[in-house]
């Protein structure tokens, strides 16, 4: 008789929960302007990535170097200064999950004031995590803005 070795069954569930978990941690990271919690929540590798596309621009950050040293410039204790009331409310999520893998996407939608003005913007966002032993971690993010019609 041949011996098997069990089979390890994957709660996708729970998995989910804890990629939800973690997509939300780095939105309440920066908004926090905690370097070290987003630090926890990423691979560092020379292959991450983290990527912005607006109408009017494309910002491609390669490695972790590239990605922490954004984080760092982007989370300045006046960065909010224009901003009242500035929320990133996440949504429609679609997470799909391969063993140690996960794509995630979903709706972003910002909201608040801008130098006293009504602000909204939307954003869709596809984000590609690991498992690691310390748990889901990124390994890429891309932010597209949804343009306006004029």
């Amino acid at each position: 008789m041949a011996c098997q070795s069990p089979v390890e069954t994957i709660d996708i569930e729970k998995e989910k929960q804890e990629i939800k978990a973690v997509n939300e941690e780095e939105r309440d990271a920066f908004f926090a302007q905690d370097i070290s919690r987003l630090e926890a929540i990423w691979m560092h590798e020379s292959t991450s990535q983290r990527y912005f596309c607006s109408g009017k621009s494309l910002t491609l950050l390669n490695g972790w170097t590239e990605i922490t040293d954004n984080y760092g410039s982007s989370i300045k204790p006046d960065m909010w200064a224009d901003y009242e009331d500035l929320m990133a409310d996440f949504s429609n999520y679609n997470i799909s999950v391969y063993g140690k893998t996960a794509i995630v996407s979903h709706d972003v939608k910002w909201s608040g004031k801008h130098l006293g003005e009504p602000y909204e913007a939307e954003q869709k966002r596809v984000c590609h995590l690991v498992k690691a032993e310390d748990g889901w971690k990124f390994t890429l993010i891309i932010m597209m803005t949804v343009p306006v019609e004029e």
